[in-house]
C-alpha cells in the first residue's frame, strides 16, 4: 500500500445528521521523554461522501501485508500503546540541549475548552467544556453507497501537499465560548466575547475549537472589528461531522468567506484521549478537505493531538492526518521541568514533531505548530512544576525567547467550566492569562 494514500468516494446518498448537543470538553495528558523512530505504512482510508461532499460514512481499507524481512525479536520495538484516558507519569527531565531523541510515554493532556466547541496533548492542554457524558445519539446506518464517477475529479485542489511548509504566523492566543462554572455553563453573548476580545490586542490570530454557542460566526465578526486571523474548529467527530462543517461554511458565507480562516482543525486530542483511532482522525480529516475545498477554501486543514499521541502514532505526522504538524505541548505536565525551562522543553518536543514529519512526509520543510502551550496559575504541584501567576509568567517569557512564531498560548481566560481532576493536578480553572 502506498503511504498517504487516501480514496475518497462520491456517492449519491444524502447524509444523514444529527442535530448537534451543546456539549462541551474536557481533556487529559501525558508527558512524553523519549522516541523511537521506525517507519510505519498509514492504513489506506475509506471516506464516502455524496455529491456535494457531505460525509456519509467512513472507514480503515484492511491493509495488505507486505513482506518484511524476519529480525530478531529483540531488536524490534513497538509504540507502546496509547490507553483511553491517560494520566500524567513521571518523565525523565527535559534538558534544553539538542533533544535526545526520547524514549515514549504516555500523551500529555491540554486544556479543554478554551475555545467553542472547545478543545485539546501531552500537560493539559487547554480544552473546551465537556457536559455529562450523555450517549451520543445514534445515527441511522447509511446504505452501502454505490460509488460513482466523481464530477469533480479534484477535489483536492489546490494539491493540499504543495500548501506552504515554510509559513510562519505571529503568536496566537485560545479563546472559549463558555462561561459560569463546573455546574452550569451557558454560552458567551456576543457582547461578552466582545469584551474579551478587546483585551487580546497582542495577538494576531485567535484558536477556537468548536462550532456550538455560534462560536464560528461570533469569531469571524470580531476578527473583522479587531483586524485577526481565526482558526475556527470542529470539535466532535461523530455523527455529527456534517453539520459542524456546514456550521463553519455557513459562517463563512456570511462574513465575506474565508479570508479571515488561518486554518480549521479537525478534532482536538482525539487520539490521546482515546476517543477515536488514528484511521478515523485521518478518515474525517479526509472528509473535511473533500467539503471545504469543493467550496472554495483553501487553507490548511489538520487533527490537533498532543506531541505525545504524535510520537507514540507516528503516522498522524504525515500528510493524510494535516496539512502541517499541530500539537498540544505544556511543559507543567512533566514533574521534571520548572517554569524557567517551558522554553526549552516546547523547542525540545517540537525538534523530535520535525523529525518524525520529516520521515512521514519525505520531506525536509515540515511545518510544525504549538497549538497550545501554557502555564496554570493555581492548583497542585506536579514534581517541580509549580503553579503561580508569577511561574506563569516566567514560563510564558522561557517559551516565547526559545520559540519566536506559530505558537498559540493557552489560554486567555481562566475556564471555570472545566472539571477539576486530580489526573490535571487541580488545574484545569486557572490557566487564563487575564484573569486575576
Amino acid at each position: 500500500m502506498k503511504y498517504g494514500q487516501i480514496a475518497i468516494v462520491l456517492a449519491e446518498l444524502s447524509l444523514v445528521v444529527l442535530a448537534q448537543p451543546h456539549r462541551h470538553h474536557q481533556h487529559k495528558r501525558a508527558i512524553i521523554t523519549a522516541t523511537i523512530w521506525e517507519t510505519v505504512q498509514a492504513p489506506d482510508v475509506l471516506v464516502w461522501v455524496d455529491e456535494h461532499g457531505n460525509l456519509i460514512s467512513g472507514g480503515v481499507a484492511a491493509p495488505t501485508p507486505a513482506p518484511q524481512p524476519a529480525v530478531p525479536a529483540s531488536s524490534v520495538n513497538s509504540p507502546a500503546p496509547v490507553p483511553a484516558a491517560p494520566t500524567p507519569k513521571p518523565v525523565a527531565p527535559v534538558v534544553p540541549a539538542p533533544p535526545a531523541q526520547m524514549a515514549k510515554a504516555p500523551p500529555a493532556p491540554a486544556p479543554a475548552a478554551p475555545a467553542p466547541a472547545p478543545p485539546v496533548q501531552a500537560p493539559p492542554a487547554p480544552q473546551a467544556p465537556v457536559q455529562p457524558a450523555s450517549p451520543a445519539p445514534a445515527q441511522p446506518a447509511p446504505q452501502a453507497p454505490k460509488p460513482v464517477e466523481s464530477k469533480n475529479n479534484n477535489v483536492n485542489a489546490p494539491a493540499d501537499a504543495d500548501i506552504d511548509q515554510t509559513a510562519r504566523a505571529a503568536y496566537g492566543i485560545s479563546w472559549s465560548g463558555y462561561k459560569g462554572d463546573e455546574n452550569y455553563s451557558p454560552c458567551k453573548t456576543m457582547a461578552d466575547a466582545d469584551r474579551d476580545w478587546s483585551m487580546l490586542n497582542a495577538y494576531g490570530t485567535i484558536r477556537i475549537y468548536g462550532t456550538d454557542c455560534d462560536q464560528p460566526n461570533i469569531a469571524l465578526k470580531l476578527a473583522t472589528k479587531y483586524n485577526k486571523k481565526v482558526v475556527l474548529g470542529i470539535y466532535h467527530l461523530d455523527s455529527t461531522l456534517g453539520e459542524q462543517m456546514r456550521t463553519i461554511h455557513d459562517a463563512a458565507k456570511d462574513n465575506g468567506g474565508y479570508a479571515l480562516v488561518d486554518s480549521i482543525t479537525v478534532g482536538n486530542e482525539d487520539v490521546n484521549e482515546g476517543r477515536r483511532s488514528v484511521g478515523q482522525v485521518i478518515a474525517s480529516v479526509t472528509a473535511a478537505r473533500a467539503f471545504f475545498r469543493l467550496r472554495g477554501y483553501k487553507g490548511p486543514i489538520l487533527h490537533v493531538d498532543t506531541q505525545n499521541a504524535f510520537l507514540e502514532h507516528p503516522e498522524l505526522c504525515g500528510h493524510a492526518a494535516g496539512d502541517y504538524i499541530g500539537a498540544n505541548i505544556h511543559a507543567y505536565f512533566n514533574p521534571h521541568t520548572q517554569a524557567d525551562q517551558a522554553g526549552d522543553f516546547v523547542a525540545n518536543q517540537i525538534d523530535l514533531l520535525r523529525q518524525c514529519g520529516q520521515t512521514s512526509w519525505k520531506r525536509r520543510n515540515v511545518r510544525v505548530r504549538v497549538m497550545e502551550t501554557g502555564w496554570p496559575t493555581q492548583g497542585d504541584n506536579n514534581g517541580v512544576a509549580v503553579p503561580s501567576k508569577k511561574n506563569q509568567a516566567t514560563a510564558m517569557a522561557s517559551i516565547k525567547s526559545r520559540i519566536a512564531n506559530d505558537v498559540f498560548m493557552f489560554s486567555a481566560f481562566n475556564n471555570y467550566w472545566k472539571k477539576n481532576t486530580p489526573e490535571t493536578h487541580n488545574t484545569e480553572h486557572f490557566w487564563g492569562m487575564f484573569s486575576d
